[in-house]
């Protein structure tokens, strides 16, 4: 009977992109991991997986077959989504076979472990190919209890963490949809599947190396912080299976059962198609959408009214007069951030205009730009300020976007942005806060030694570039839009600093990790070390300030620029007339190790907010350390 249901809903499932309804919902047939293969015609993709890792057949079946059987048994023919991408009968299957495929193929673009030594790089080859593989396949299976439930043909309900509808009995099934208000929890829950998907010699094989093994994990649970190389492959891969989904699917298209569409994209697809209409006033007075670099501000009130009335259009009946409801539902899906200092999805919003009598305050929901626009159509940012005003209390003291708790309520600072198409928010008292300088020469590092002196005290080392991210060689047209004055040196720095967290935010940097930044702890303060002269002279080139940084000149020359200002800003801290700390990499002998050059910036120096955000939740480096004994030597001369 079981096979004569499983005919039927093969030759029903054959039809579903012109008639979803063919199959039927409330009697699906629970499938082993190879009958799903089949039936929803992957084998070639399998296949695909297998070249592409190039390793003995009983290996590739034991570690990745068996795995993809596993998960395909624990998903069934679950959706990837309830009306969004790969909104269908074994969605989530495909959609992951999809991510994992891509995946290998991106990693082969990087050579893993980054900055090593080649005979490393080659033994640890398969197990860095291992590591993207399991990430792709554990990134999304935290659906399937965020997602649906399973309920069997006698109606009892079926989670399947621990144990598979296969192996719990279970013939045939329908899926009942959650409420979506859990919807982000799939992030935290991949990791549970782990011992379920992989025998324990894989597992064994994949923590063996905890640096690994954290990028695996760092990505399954959304933690950038952590994910490094791994996490953007997979990220890369991920990005480019939905995008193909969505070209290939109609956009009115949502799985059968599905209580509802997912309420959070539909808005943000009604606000694109309001948007990308022109006649929508932006970045003037009057308007109710304020583009800024990296962020649209959409004044609270107008903006849910908009989306209301556009839906209406559409024929949706089911649209929430509260706007409260609309905002919690774009901030559950992660489609607008959250205020940092009361969690909730409404800012506060100070909005000037250059050369106009304009400045006004607004309540608004805030939109990376990335989730509207597309990257050919973005509009042009404001020409004045965006300024975010953050309320700890009832004093309305205004304070910083990453100002936590901790801070007294009631310390006076007026919010103050001079930098024109800039959203960062930074206190006047944080701009004119005295720099404290160590009265200890004890602790004091020179760049004496090996390593070559500037005038500007950067000191470049030999191969130091090795040991990091390649150098870009072009300037990106984002980087270019808008010239810094360089005779305004607090323009300057902040520019620095607003460019250090798109790198980050973009991940082409990743704090502590295969980049040019580390966090460090210094005099029992934590800080940002940034190498010198490389980060310095790659925003220099980026910014079309200098042609080249391939030679050490080029690099300290163009480096000198940005280190002039952040001198003249006492931005970074400098010891009896030394500008940089000497580095070098933990449990490495000094002899063998070339040192490392670092300008230290205190977190309360950084004048982008979401950067000094990023480093105040980023654990201190435990990858350098300070080199004491250079510093002894040069203490006893």
């Amino acid at each position: 009977m079981f096979r004569r249901i499983l005919s039927t809903v093969k030759k029903s499932l054959s039809d579903t992109p012109d008639n979803p309804a063919a199959l039927n919902y409330e009697a699906l047939p629970v499938m082993t991991g190879d009958e799903l293969i089949r039936f929803l015609n992957q084998t070639n993709r399998i296949l695909s997986i297998k070249r592409k890792v190039m390793i003995d057949k009983l290996r590739f079946e034991k570690m990745y077959l068996q795995p993809i059987h596993r998960f395909c048994e624990i998903v069934q023919l679950a959706p990837a989504s309830q009306a969004h991408h790969h909104s269908f009968a074994g969605g989530l299957i495909i959609h992951t076979l999809s991510v994992a495929e891509k995946a290998i193929n991106e990693r082969k673009k990087y050579t893993l472990p980054l900055s090593s030594e080649p005979d490393i790089i080659e033994a640890q080859k398969n197990l860095w190919t291992y590591a993207v593989f399991v990430a792709a396949l554990c990134h999304d299976i935290g659906k399937i209890v965020t997602m649906v439930t399973f309920v069997d043909d006698k109606q009892h309900p079926h989670e399947v963490i621990g144990s598979s509808l296969l192996h719990q009995g279970v013939e045939t099934y329908k899926m009942v949809f959650k409420p979506t208000e859990y919807y982000q929890l799939h992030q935290r829950i991949g990791v549970s599947f782990l011992p379920q998907l992989l025998d324990s010699i894989s597992l064994s094989y994949l923590s063996a190396e905890l640096d690994v093994f954290r990028e695996v994990l760092g990505y399954i649970q959304n933690d950038k912080y952590e994910w490094g190389s791994v996490g953007n492959i997979v990220q890369t891969a991920d990005r480019e299976s939905t995008a193909e989904a969505l070209k290939i699917t109609n956009d009115s298209r949502k799985f059968p059962g599905a209580n509802i569409e997912n309420f959070g994209e539909r808005i943000m697809r009604t606000l694109r198609l309001i948007l990308n209409n022109n006649n929508i006033p932006k970045n003037r007075a009057g308007a109710a959408i304020w583009v800024g670099k990296n962020h649209t501000y959409a004044v609270a009130k107008p903006f849910a009214e908009m989306i209301r009335e556009e839906m209406k259009k559409y024929g949706a009946t089911d649209i929430p007069g509260d706007n409260t409801r609309i905002f919690d539902e774009l901030q559950q899906q992660n489609f607008c951030e959250t205020n940092p200092v009361d969690g909730q999805a409404i800012f506060r919003v100070e909005i000037s205009l250059n050369n106009q009598k304009f400045h006004q305050t607004f309540t608004c929901i805030k939109i990376k730009n990335r989730r509207l626009y597309a990257a050919d159509n973005v509009p042009v940012p404001l020409s004045g300020r965006i300024v975010e005003i953050i309320h700890e209390s009832e004093s309305e003291t205004p304070v910083t976007e990453s100002v936590t708790s901790a801070r007294k309520p009631k310390s006076k600072s007026k919010i103050s942005n001079e930098s024109a198409l800039d959203e960062t928010v930074v206190t006047e008292a944080e701009q004119e806060m005295p720099f404290t300088e160590s009265e200890s020469i004890s602790t004091a590092v020179t760049g004496a030694g090996s390593a070559e002196t500037t005038a500007a005290g950067a000191v470049f080392n030999d191969d130091v570039s090795d040991l990091f991210a390649p150098i870009p060689k072009t300037a990106s047209a984002k980087a270019q839009q808008k010239p810094v004055d360089m005779t305004n040196h607090a323009a300057v720095v902040r520019d620095f600093f607003d460019w250090i967290a798109e790198q980050a935010e973009a991940k082409e940097y990743t704090i502590n990790r295969d980049s040019p930044l580390f966090v460090v702890e210094y005099q029992g303060k934590k800080h940002l070390a940034m190498m010198s002269p490389i980060i310095f002279a790659v925003y220099a080139h980026k910014k079309g300030l200098v042609k080249s940084i391939d030679s050490r000149t080029e690099m300290a020359d163009a480096a000198k620029i940005i280190q002039k200002s952040l001198h003249n800003q006492k931005t970074n801290v400098s010891i009896a007339g030394q500008q940089v700390h000497i580095y070098k990499k933990k449990n490495s002998p000094a002899a063998k190790t070339p040192k490392l050059s670092f300008y230290l910036v205190p977190v309360t120096n950084i004048t982008n907010s979401e950067l000094r955000q990023m480093i105040e939740s980023t654990d201190f480096s435990n990858s350098i350390e300070r080199q004491f004994a250079e510093l002894k030597e040069n203490n006893r001369r």
